[in-house]
């Protein structure tokens, strides 16, 4: 029987990246484990990886938050198009980060920006390290 990694590469795979790059830690990973993915396209973002792989056989990579906001919003996805799994291989922690001038400190507008952004990035268990 196939293992996790093994099926997850027998597919083809739409991958995002904002400089147009196939390869990236899911790779090595894989490569780890003398596997190779099928990259078959590179989009810009996670939410354009997501529409091509409804409307096609192949498999995106998108961040489970993703999945939790369009959830949250209702966003269609039916069901009997997306299958939520977790990535069968480990991969280190990708780090976000946050910069804004130091007069942006007070601004209202800009805190609610950040909080909103540090929410949909922060890992759900964020709170408790």
């Amino acid at each position: 029987m196939a293992s996790p990694a093994e099926r997850y590469v027998a597919f083809g795979h739409v991958v995002a990246s904002r400089h147009g790059a196939g390869r990236g830690p899911v790779d090595v990973a894989l490569d780890a484990l003398g596997l190779h993915r099928d990259i078959v396209a590179v989009v810009p973002s996670f939410p354009a990886a997501l529409s091509v792989a409804q409307a096609s056989d192949l498999i995106a990579l998108v961040p489970a938050s993703l999945m939790r906001q369009r959830a949250a919003r209702r966003v269609a996805t039916s069901s009997a198009s997306v299958h939520v799994v977790d990535l069968p291989v480990t991969t280190g922690q990708i780090a976000v980060s946050l910069m804004w001038h130091p007069r942006m400190d007070a601004d209202p507008v800009h805190r609610w920006l950040r909080q909103q952004v540090l929410s949909v990035c922060r890992p759900d268990d964020a709170a408790s390290r």
